[in-house]
């Protein structure tokens, strides 16, 4: 049933499939900046503490700023294109079924009432949004995000990534 649906879904956002690779590259890049912080931490830090180079030390505020006002950047933005091909599909999925509404035998429609007819369109159409915006923006920022900082700890220190992981469970 649920699979059903989400096949339902992707085939009526394939117009939409533009924005939402776009979504995608835009996940890519945040999942990446947020990788980055944590790969930059140990040079930056052997940099400034270890080599004692202290002028390092009054760019450090400054690149970290940056890289979290990019990851925000792309993260927003990553937000704004998939809730505008949702909120795009939903419109789209409304005027269809407006039309076909308008189209049925007059006998169908006696059986509701006009106000009853259109809330049942509105509210049905609106359960799609979240799960194209809401779902499918967690799935992909989130678990990129996941297997970015996964990959960097394991690159980092392998050994203690999976004794870490190993004395949690």
């Amino acid at each position: 049933m649920k699979q059903n649906v989400l096949k339902k879904t992707l085939i009526l956002a394939k117009p939409y499939w533009p924005l939402l690779l776009i979504s995608l590259l835009l996940s890519v890049v945040a999942s990446w900046l947020s990788g980055s912080v944590a790969w930059l931490v140990k040079p930056v830090l052997d940099r400034i503490f270890l080599e004692k180079n202290y002028q390092y030390l009054k760019f450090l505020p400054l690149g970290i700023i940056g890289l979290y006002f990019l990851r925000g950047l792309t993260t927003f933005g990553q937000a704004y294109l998939m809730r505008l091909a949702a909120v795009k599909l939903v419109n789209d999925l409304r005027l269809k079924l407006y039309r076909k509404i308008l189209h049925l035998p007059l006998s169908s429609v006696v059986k509701e009432t006009p106000g009853r007819l259109v809330s049942r369109v509105i509210n049905d159409t609106l359960a799609v949004e979240p799960m194209l915006a809401n779902v499918f923006q967690t799935l992909m920022l989130e678990g990129l995000t996941i297997i970015t900082l996964v990959t960097v700890a394991l690159m980092r220190r392998w050994d203690l990534a999976l004794l870490a992981h190993f004395s949690c469970s």
